[in-house]
């Protein structure tokens, strides 16, 4: 891999662009420059960003206000690398799932100073269809003046050739890129963001006043699903069987077909009642799932083949449950 500085312009190498990353004099120069005439200093984490299955391929580095919150990173990640049709999204740490705030359950509220630390790797995934998956890690954190920029990329890989968007997204669901998405967080930037003071509701809390051993465990389980997946299950929990749209799908409160919609690109205003949510999905449904179609990869395909040829019901072994679990949730 080659990459290259955003302060100094150096080219750098996957050996080199950490070190590099946490070093770079031009960078250090330019925070001191700035403490001369400063008024309050703040805490930054340099954390980098790779492709979880190709961390050869492509990588950034983002210098981010350690009293910004989750939403702040996930919007970076979006803005940079993966956004396309507002699907859902969420961050793995220490075990524990923080989904985006679409919800309103406000997970991603928390404050990256309170769940991450130097050296703390930690995972995010976008759009649990056809996701995106990345690895993160804290490499380290950093005195920056009151002046400097809240989040910056440092350094990222050179676009390589064949590749369209320099992203681990090129080439699925409707990912299309934007070239200039990175000029907002460019180094120097004045961009401000707003910390919002909704209290996050985390699945800890959901969880505390339980004595009996067996619902702990039950509900332990239930925690470490994601959203998709504990939503997919309500509705076999509610005995719903059919091949109508309609029947499966009302089940569901009206956030979470507002959510099912964003998998297959379809966006649901929140200002619809229920039953012109409901309407709304089922009218645009046959054209987004054709949209879907035209980019399911030969894997996926074939499952789905199996599934119309056994009448929508097919058969998985305990070994090949977790490889399944997230192509069935998927279809």
């Amino acid at each position: 891999m080659q990459g290259r500085c955003y302060y100094c312009n150096k080219e750098l190498t996957e050996r080199t662009i950490k070190r590099h990353a946490k070093s770079c004099s031009v960078m250090k120069k330019s925070i001191e420059e700035k403490m001369n005439y400063t008024k309050g200093v703040r805490e930054q984490f340099i954390i980098s960003m790779k492709d979880k299955y190709n961390p050869s391929l492509y990588c950034i580095y983002v210098s981010i206000d350690a009293k910004l919150q989750l939403q702040h990173l996930d919007k970076f990640i979006r803005d940079i690398w993966v956004e396309c049709c507002g699907h859902l999204s969420a961050f793995y740490i220490d075990e524990e799932i923080y989904h985006d705030n679409s919800d309103e359950q406000y997970e991603m509220n928390f404050y990256l100073k309170d769940v991450l630390n130097v050296n703390k790797k930690f995972e995010y995934e976008y759009d649990f269809g056809s996701t995106t998956y990345l690895t993160l890690e804290v490499v380290d954190i950093i005195q920056v003046p009151n002046e400097f920029s809240q989040v910056e990329v440092i350094a990222r890989n050179n676009p390589e050739e064949g590749k369209l968007n320099n992203s681990p997204r090129d080439g699925v669901c409707g990912y299309i890129g934007n070239k200039d998405s990175e000029k907002e967080y460019l180094p120097g930037n004045n961009n401000k963001y707003k910390v919002s003071n909704k209290k996050p509701i985390h699945n800890n809390d959901a969880f505390s006043d339980f004595d009996d051993s067996e619902q702990m465990i039950e509900n332990s389980f239930l925690k470490h699903h994601n959203k998709f997946t504990n939503s997919f299950i309500h509705t076999f929990f509610k005995d719903t069987y059919s091949f109508d749209l309609e029947e499966l799908i009302k089940p569901y409160p009206k956030k979470e077909i507002c959510s099912l919609a964003e998998n297959i690109g379809l966006k649901l205003s929140y200002n619809l009642n229920k039953n012109q949510v409901i309407e709304k999905y089922i009218d645009e449904y046959e054209k987004n799932i054709r949209n879907k179609m035209n980019v399911i990869n030969d894997d996926m395909y074939k499952i789905l083949l199996k599934y119309i040829k056994n009448n929508g019901i097919i058969s998985v072994s305990d070994n090949e449950a977790e490889n399944y679990a997230d192509k069935h949730a998927f279809l």
